[in-house]
């Protein structure tokens, strides 16, 4: 079997801390050995032009891991059509090594001056890799620094 997904929790409706146009979301994940696949559905109860969709990827302890933007990905701002289902597949290498892992979703205004709906922790789950040790190897780059205080 190709798929090694352990889902812990989804809870949508709970989560949504900032909503003010009747957006619902959903965010399903697929675990392809190498690629982990995001399908996400948006719907809105209103029109909403010139929108950026941002789409972060939080380990279990906060910090943030991975983010994505429709803007930034693909050159422009989204439209999100009165009660119509937008859908984004987004699919990225799974370099991550065995953690706790949760989405956020967030749709706002473009220049980011409002936020429309803001979904924390609309998915969670957890990641158990069996080449632990080449994940863990590639997780972060190597660095040095040098820190001087007078």
């Amino acid at each position: 079997n190709n798929e090694e997904t352990t889902i812990k929790e989804s809870a949508n409706d709970e989560v949504v801390k900032i909503n003010k146009y009747g957006i619902s979301a959903k965010v399903e994940m697929n675990n392809k050995v190498d690629k982990l696949i995001f399908n996400i559905d948006i719907k809105t109860k209103v029109a909403l032009n010139d929108v950026v969709l941002t789409f972060v990827i939080n380990r279990e302890d906060g910090e943030m891991v991975y983010r994505w933007a429709t803007d930034q990905a693909m050159g422009k701002a989204i439209s999100l059509n009165k009660k119509e289902e937008t859908k984004i597949a987004l699919s990225i290498d799974n370099i991550f090594p065995d953690n706790e892992y949760d989405i956020q979703l967030a749709i706002k205004k473009i220049d980011r001056s409002a936020v429309y709906a803001l979904f924390n922790r609309i998915l969670v789950y957890r990641l158990i890799n069996p080449d632990k040790g080449r994940r863990d190897a590639h997780w972060k780059p190597k660095e040095s620094y040098r820190y001087e205080q007078y």
